[in-house]
């Protein structure tokens, strides 16, 4: 029979150790600044490296770092987020604020119409 070890064994399951739990989900560190939840326009980039990128003040509103966790959803939300994606913040774009340009597999599992206004939110 092996050796219990109460640390390994228990570490992010309970209330005290959340922020771990946090943290080994993400795979970073957490950000817990308080950021603007903001309405963006979002564009295909031929890429598929599953990172969104927003403009450098789109990300200040935000208080996203690059790494961190953003939820894209259609902005009418009568449809309760089945037009949604999880994803990854990628390096800032130099384009127009308000813009996020999004690679083919986002846009395939957000299920996003073109001309539809997202809203973006920083989770953590």
């Amino acid at each position: 029979m092996g050796k219990y070890d109460e640390k390994a064994q228990t570490e992010g399951l309970t209330v005290w150790s959340l922020a771990k739990a946090k943290e080994s989900f993400k795979g970073s560190p957490i950000n817990d600044r308080e950021g603007k939840v903001i309405l963006v326009d979002w564009k295909l980039e031929d890429t598929d490296d599953n990172l969104v990128h927003f403009s450098r003040n789109d990300m200040q509103k935000m208080a996203a770092e690059v790494g961190d966790l953003v939820y894209l959803c259609d902005k009418r939300a009568y449809l309760g987020g089945l037009k949604s994606v999880h994803t990854v913040y990628g390096e800032p774009h130099d384009g127009e604020d308000g813009i996020v340009l999004l690679g083919n597999e986002d846009l395939l599992n957000g299920v996003f119409i073109k001309g539809r206004k997202l809203t973006a939110e920083k989770e953590m």
